[in-house]
Order: structure tokens, then C-alpha cells, then sequence
């Protein structure tokens, strides 16, 4: 058998529109597998990826460039449109949106993605408007906005309609079900208040497609055919007050993912020919000078040229301490100011920014679906007909066993049909996923997509780094030992002023020890050894224990001081702990296996994994052996890794879950992990761990009252024939029931 290559290329090549687009998929894969030396390809676009299996003789370099650019090529020729969708009550709605859509002529490709409300076309310019597109949503009862148009505004006017319908309900009840003026009112309060289902319903039954508003319609319409006319309007009412309640519940549902979307700028003031300009985010470049004033949002990546004050990344990282910034600071896109403007030097295009990607990827994460989320919907496409096909079957077997009569049988075979909708258990899962993946975002940590909470839950071992994770990436001298009766702020001062000439991090360390400033002359620095000075008259040395003359202390880090006379003073390092760590680490591993791994030197290793309680660890590790360590933990169970987001990719894509710390601004880490937590709290493991506890105990909740109660409404209701408001408001409360419960993960 021959070897293969497994090389990974960025999707960052495809526009925007095509992150989530299967047809861009398709036509990737094809042309890539045309190329010589291609033997096999994965397109993982939750990770921003194509990963290709390669003959261990192709010419890799050809095969990447030429990829790349079928991943830039690959859109073209085609146009894709990003639509809000108002009115979808359940993922149903959203399925026989998106199969009309595919039906019309020239036409790609259509994903309609329910929690998010958000619809992506890719279709042929030449074949189909857009305006064609958007006809053909409303006529299913619903509207279609593109995403760069105002948000929809509340649904004010369906409450008017509700209210009128209830209006002539109540007049229609005065007159009673007997006199034709009365059942006038009752048809006129059906058709105001169901019209919008109605109309779905119909239009749903002539394609075959049984969605939750084609059984409601069949069951008004067989209603109203039976003389109860009054049922009928009644349980239309009741439809729509259910719909209403619920659009309003799942709107709280995206309103923390909806504010970050909403946050983004779209234009912003550029320096052109000497004078600002307003223009659009997207054709900002580096080197522009971008102006901001005063409590607006940063529109990209950059460094302050003008202005003090302070900036408030909340909206990216969750910090709620506004950070102060000043000429030379470097600020990020998505943060917004505060009451001081600023100017500042462009650092990147907005389509790089952390802030653009991370939009990005939230809007496509409705495509990674959980698998218990994807099974539900498997179990929908046939429960619907299903639940027609026992109601048929119940009518014609009752009648012609004698049974009950032919009204008493249609009865409560309509009664079956009303409470049987599947919209309960249908958003039981997406409304819960959609309420963590954005209480997650209000604690600055990004998640790729419902299926990677779910793989979350499962994990069962994590991998924590060293540096970085559990400490900040920088050392400090935490003690100072003194050699000889001298002041040891004389010592820092003296080891300060050598070290603030080297940007080695070790001197930068200990050039932040002081607080008492002096000046080191002739100062040089010897590579690997250490800086030699003179301080107020006297010369010494600053470095290693060779360089100094000094015995090397045994198991820590330290730099050595020393003079013509001899040493001085060892001055002791260690990377700072943060201060959550002990706590992290003693809340894991009650339900799990830690594993820490370090490039770092065993005894340094050693003393960190004791000072937090952790018993496996491994140090001297390079990128390479933390992607076999991990590998081999995954024949145990399911893994998450924990890194920086930069020497940690390999294996942060190696493991089932991925998770890179403190990564604003990392492209890197956007790109590979799971889970970016965009600020440093690794803290944010312990609430996104109980997080996906969480939601998978609601989603259970959720499918078990929802299967329960269902069972219990429609025994009831073939049993004892009771009137279809029953039917209708235990089905409409069931689902509200089953969205306020998800709604508990906002906690």
C-alpha cells in the first residue's frame, strides 16, 4: 500500500456566502479531486478547512497553490443572497421553505436555518432575481429580508389581527352558532386570524409536503365541514395567540447572538485625499487611517495614532472592565468606545479581523447540528404523515365497526390531527442550542455549531497547556535571594537597569522587577549567556550561572547577579499562575482526567502540576508529540484540548473538541479550535463544561415532556371527545412550555 500526505488548506479563500453553502461544496470537491496525486479530501467547513490526502510522491507545494485557487475560483459565476425569514414558528417551517426555494429555475441551493432565521441561496443571476426569491417566501406566509436591511420590526400587526379576530369571535358568540350572522363572524374571525396558516397549509398540502401548518389546516377546514364552526374560529385563535407568544419567546432565544450580529459596523470614516470619508467596512486596507468617534464601534483591526481614553471589548471577550489605550495601542474590531474618540492606523482588512470571523462563524454554526438534533429531524419527515395516515385510519375503522357515528368519528379524528403537531418536540432541541451558543457569546467564548456543545458534554479527558492556559505567557521574579547585606530593592534596581537592554523575555521579566529606576552604561549582551554592564561606577554581570560564576539552583528558574567580587543576589522566576487555575483545575477533574502537557523543562512542569493538584503531565513536548498525546488519550475516551490557539493547532484539531484560549485576534485559533475563548479566564472550561451538562439535560427535559405529553393528549382525546380548543391549547403550550424551559440556559 502506497503512503499518503495529509496536507490542510484554509477555506478562508470563500466569500462569506458560500461558509455554509452546500453546492460550493460539491463543485470544491470535484475540481480538487481532479487533481494528479489526490487520493482522497474532507471539507470540515466548522473549522475552516480542506484536508487532502496526498500520494506520498505528489508535488505538495502545486497541489496547495492550485487548490487555493479553486477555493477563490470556486463561487464564481454564481450569486448568493443571505436572508432573514420572519414568521417560521418550527425547523418544519424552515423545510418547506427551503424545498420551494429549490424549486425555482436556476436555483443552486437553499439553507434555511430555523434558530438563527436566516435563509442563504446560491442561484444563477440569469435564471432568477432575487426579487422572484423573496415572492416565493411570502407566498409560503412568510418574509424574506436580506440580512443588510433594517431588522424586521416587531410583530405588532399580528396582534391587531388577533385582536380583531377575537372581536368578531365574541360578537359571533352573541348571535350563537345557530343563526347564519353568527357563523358569518365565525368564518370572518377564522379567516383573520388563520389566514397566515391557512394559506401555508394549503399551499404545503398541494406539494404533499405535511407540515404542522398543513395538519392544523386540515383539521380547521374538516372542523368547520362538520358544523362546528365555532371550534373551528376558536382554534384558529388559539393558533395564532400560541404562534405569537412562541415567535416572541424564540426571538429572546437569538437576541444575545442578534446583538452581536447587529453590533456590526457597516461603514466607517477613511481618510481619502486628505479629507474622512464614510465608506463601506469591506474596503478599508492596511494603512488607512480610520477615525472613531466617541461611544461607536471599532470597524477594524488597528493601532491608535491619536486619542486616551478607554475601549470596551465586552461584545468579544465578555471582560466588563473597559481597557485603557493610548498612541501605540493596539485595538481590535468589535470593541466599541468610550466617551473618548480616537484615530487609528488600519493593521488588517475587515474580512481578516477577529471580529468579521467570528460573525462568520456564528452565522454558520446553525449548520453543525447536534445529532440528536439531526435525528429529530429525520423523525419529523415522517411523523406528519404519519399522524394523517392513523387519523384516515381511525374515521373510516370506527364508522364501519359501528363504532361512533361519522361526526362523533371525525371528530375526534380532527382532535387527533390538532394535537399531534410535532412543533414541540421539533424546536426542542435548535431553540436550546441557539439560547447556550449565545449565552456562551455573552462570556466571550465562540461555539462552532450545536454539535460541538454535544461533543462537549461527551468529553470525558482534557489536555490543558502550560503557558498560556493555566499561566500568562509571561514570567515574573517572584523572590529575590541576597548573597550579600544589600538593600533588595538596590539588587532589583541594579538587575532592572542591565536587563531593560535585551528584549529577551527573561530580561524583559526581570527589567520589570524594579521600582526604582537607574542606568546601566556600556552594557553588552553575550546570545545565550547574559548582559554585562556598569551600574553607578561598578560593573556586573546578568545571566546564566556560568556567566556569573554561580552555582545553579536546583529545579527553578533563576538569573544570577555578580560582580567583580562575586554573586550578588539569584533572582527566581516563574510564569504567574492565574489566579482561577487551582479552582479549574479542582472543579474538572471531579468528573474528568487531566492531562498536562508543557514544552517546557520536567521540574518547572512538575511544580506547577503539584501547586494545582494534577497528577498526569508531561513536559519537553513539541507540537508534534502533543498531537500523538492526544491521539493516544482519544483510545480512552473522548478528548478536549486546551491550548493558546498558536503552537497548539495541530493538536487542538486532532482532539474531539478543541478549545483555544484567550485567541482575539489569533487567526489561527478561529480557525482550528471548536470553542475560541476570546478572552484569557480559564475559567470559561468550568461554565462551558456546565454548560453542556445543562443543555443536554434540558434537551432531554424538552423531548420527554414533549413525547409525554402528546401521548397523554391524544388518549384523552380518542377517548373522551373533547372540544378542539383542548386540543390546540395543550399542543400550543407545550411548545412554549419547551421554550421557556431552553430559555433557562440564559442563566
Amino acid at each position: 500500500m502506497s503512503k499518503r500526505v495529509t496536507i490542510s488548506v484554509s477555506l478562508r479563500g470563500l466569500p462569506p456566502e458560500s461558509a455554509s453553502c452546500r453546492a460550493c461544496f460539491v463543485r470544491l470537491a470535484d475540481r480538487v479531486q481532479a487533481l494528479g496525486d489526490v487520493e482522497g479530501i474532507q471539507i470540515q467547513p466548522e473549522r475552516g478547512q480542506v484536508l487532502l490526502d496526498l500520494r506520498e510522491t505528489a508535488d505538495v507545494d502545486r497541489v496547495l497553490s492550485s487548490t487555493e485557487k479553486i477555493i477563490r475560483e470556486v463561487a464564481s459565476g454564481f450569486s448568493h443572497r443571505r436572508y432573514r425569514i420572519g414568521g417560521m414558528d418550527c425547523p418544519q417551517c424552515a423545510e418547506s421553505i427551503q424545498e420551494r426555494v429549490e424549486r425555482l429555475p436556476g436555483v443552486l441551493s437553499c439553507t434555511v436555518d430555523f434558530p438563527m432565521a436566516r435563509m442563504v441561496v446560491e442561484f444563477d443571476a440569469t435564471q432568477v432575481a432575487p426579487e422572484q426569491i423573496e415572492a416565493e417566501v411570502r407566498r409560503l406566509g412568510y418574509s424574506a429580508r436580506p440580512v443588510t436591511a433594517p431588522a424586521e420590526a416587531p410583530r405588532s400587526r399580528e396582534w391587531l389581527f388577533l385582536g380583531v379576530a377575537v372581536l368578531l369571535y365574541l360578537i359571533g358568540g352573541l348571535y350563537g352558532h345557530e343563526s347564519p350572522v353568527g357563523n358569518a363572524l365565525f368564518a370572518a374571525a377564522l379567516v383573520v386570524s388563520g389566514y397566515p396558516m391557512l394559506r401555508s397549509g394549503l399551499l404545503s398540502l398541494l406539494t404533499f409536503n405535511f407540515t404542522t401548518n398543513a395538519l392544523m389546516t386540515i383539521a380547521v377546514i374538516g372542523a368547520s365541514g362538520i358544523g362546528e364552526l365555532s371550534e373551528a374560529a376558536l382554534v384558529a385563535i388559539l393558533y395564532r395567540l400560541g404562534s405569537n407568544l412562541q415567535d416572541r419567546a424564540i426571538r429572546r432565544t437569538r437576541s444575545a447572538i442578534g446583538e452581536l450580529l447587529a453590533s456590526a459596523p457597516k461603514t466607517a470614516e477613511v481618510e481619502r485625499e486628505g479629507a474622512f470619508r464614510e465608506i463601506e467596512v469591506t474596503e478599508i486596507i492596511p494603512g488607512d487611517r480610520v477615525r472613531v468617534r466617541s461611544f461607536s464601534v471599532v470597524p477594524v483591526d488597528g493601532t491608535v495614532e491619536t486619542g486616551t481614553g478607554y475601549v470596551d471589548t465586552s461584545v468579544l471577550t465578555g471582560e466588563t472592565e473597559p481597557a485603557p489605550f493610548g498612541p501605540g495601542s493596539p485595538v481590535l474590531a468589535g470593541s466599541s468606545t468610550t466617551e473618548a474618540p480616537l484615530t487609528l492606523v488600519a493593521t488588517r482588512r475587515y474580512a481578516d479581523t477577529t471580529y468579521a470571523k467570528t460573525l462568520e462563524l456564528i452565522e454558520a454554526g446553525g449548520a453543525h447540528k447536534a445529532q440528536r438534533e439531526q435525528a429529530i429531524e429525520r423523525l419529523s419527515r415522517w411523523y406528519t404523515p404519519l399522524v394523517i395516515a392513523l387519523a384516515v385510519s381511525y374515521a373510516v375503522l370506527t364508522i364501519a365497526l359501528g363504532l361512533h357515528d361519522a361526526s362523533d368519528a371525525l371528530h375526534r379524528s380532527f382532535w387527533l390531527l390538532m394535537v399531534a403537531c410535532p412543533c414541540a418536540l421539533v424546536i426542542s432541541i435548535p431553540v436550546a442550542v441557539t439560547t447556550a451558543i449565545g449565552t456562551a457569546s455573552r462570556m466571550g467564548a465562540l461555539v462552532k455549531g450545536g454539535a460541538v456543545l454535544e461533543a462537549l458534554e461527551r468529553v470525558r479527558i482534557y489536555v490543558l497547556d502550560k503557558t498560556g492556559t493555566l499561566t500568562y505567557a509571561r514570567l515574573q521574579v517572584d523572590e529575590v535571594a541576597l548573597h550579600r547585606p544589600t538593600p533588595e530593592s538596590k539588587v532589583r534596581a541594579i538587575a532592572a537597569a542591565l536587563a531593560s537592554n535585551s528584549n529577551h523575555p527573561v530580561s524583559r521579566a526581570v527589567a520589570a522587577c524594579a521600582t526604582e529606576v537607574l542606568r546601566a552604561l556600556d552594557v553588552q549582551e553575550i546570545p545565550g549567556e547574559g548582559l554585562e554592564g556598569v551600574v553607578e561606577g561598578r560593573r556586573y554581570r546578568l545571566g546564566s550561572a556560568a556567566f556569573t560564576g554561580a552555582k545553579a539552583a536546583e529545579g527553578r528558574r533563576a538569573v544570577y547577579l555578580a560582580d567583580e567580587e562575586g554573586l550578588v543576589a539569584t533572582l527566581f522566576l516563574s510564569e504567574k499562575l492565574k489566579q482561577e487555575a487551582r479552582e479549574v483545575a479542582e472543579t474538572l477533574q471531579k468528573s474528568h482526567r487531566l492531562v498536562l502537557v508543557s514544552g517546557d523543562r520536567p521540574e518547572h512542569v512538575a511544580a506547577l502540576a503539584e501547586s494545582i493538584g494534577v497528577a498526569e503531565w508531561k513536559a519537553g513536548v513539541t507540537p508534534e508529540q502533543k498531537v500523538e498525546i492526544v491521539r493516544e488519550l482519544k483510545r480512552d475516551g473522548p478528548v478536549a484540548m486546551v491550548g493558546d490557539g498558536v503552537n497548539d493547532v495541530a493538536a487542538l484539531m486532532e482532539s474531539d473538541v478543541g478549545i483555544a484560549m484567550g485567541a482575539a485576534g489569533t487567526d489561527a485559533a478561529v480557525d482550528a479550535a471548536d470553542i475560541v475563548v476570546l478572552n484569557d479566564d480559564v475559567s470559561a472550561l468550568v461554565r462551558l463544561d456546565r454548560l453542556s451538562q445543562e443543555l443536554r439535560a434540558i434537551v432531554n427535559q424538552n423531548i420527554v415532556f414533549s413525547l409525554l405529553t402528546k401521548a397523554v393528549l391524544v388518549a384523552v382525546g380518542v377517548l373522551y371527545p373533547l372540544g378542539f380548543w383542548v386540543a390546540v391549547g395543550g399542543d400550543m403550550g407545550v411548545s412554549l412550555l419547551v421554550t421557556a424551559n431552553s430559555l433557562r440556559l440564559r442563566r
